[in-house]
């Protein structure tokens, strides 16, 4: 379900931020991206919850208030490189991003490819994924237009007995409004993940760094199901 490419869009940078801090790489990346998008019209919105599904859920409401053509998601966590948003919008799709590791080990890419894919699209560096992260996503707001008005955009659900992510609730659900999800993997491959680690002395950080490496080989061969 892809329509053509809109003339001078306006696009809403939404920063999900579940906290009252932004990161330094992350505030640097922003404002890269955001001076070389000075052709674009855009406008910096804080979606802010201590709930990761509210703060989106605020900044798409604010997004379609201002009459975005556009949202992209930005999670707080994550450095991308200056065109990045050109990057998106040149691909001309409906629902797109990048993905990016998880930020502790075994650091496995996050998201879950699409069973079909097309073969164009492929050699273009597009894949067409059944899961797709939402910390640095692009996403048309017709999508949100066309979801259940009597449900919030973006919600966490029970599934199995454990809690699915408000990512993979949003892909089920615009799935099965017939939009396709794509990841851009040229751009992924430029993707950064912020993460955290404590640091302890030299014999135990040197066990630590083992026991990640362990971690890293076991799950090489194995496909889990990625969480943000």
């Amino acid at each position: 379900m892809e329509q053509g490419e809109i003339t001078n869009p306006k696009v809403a940078i939404a920063v999900i931020a579940p906290g009252d801090m932004i990161l330094v790489e992350f505030s640097i990346s922003a404002m890269g991206m955001i001076q070389h998008a000075k052709d674009l019209n855009t406008n910096v919105i804080c979606g802010r919850s201590s709930v990761l599904a509210g703060a989106k859920n605020i900044a798409v409401k604010e997004s379609l208030e201002w009459g975005a053509d556009y949202i992209l998601l930005l999670s707080g966590d994550i450095t991308f490189p200056n065109n990045a948003l050109h990057h998106l919008l040149s691909q001309q799709k409906d629902i797109i991003g990048a993905t990016y590791p998880k930020p502790v080990a075994p650091y496995n890419l996050l998201g879950i490819a699409d069973d079909n894919q097309d073969q164009a699209e492929l050699e273009k560096g597009l894949l067409k994924m059944r899961y797709m992260p939402g910390g640095f996503l692009l996403v048309k707001m017709d999508v949100f237009k066309k979801l259940d008005p009597n449900l919030p955009h973006f919600y966490y659900d029970v599934f199995q007995d454990d809690v699915m992510g408000d990512d993979f609730v949003f892909c089920d659900r615009v799935r099965e409004l017939g939009y396709d999800i794509w990841c851009d993997t040229n751009l992924s491959a430029e993707i950064g993940r912020i993460g955290q680690r404590v640091y302890h002395m030299p014999d135990i950080e040197e066990r630590r760094l083992l026991m990640e490496q362990e971690l890293l080989e076991n799950e090489k061969n194995k496909l889990l199901p990625p969480s943000a």
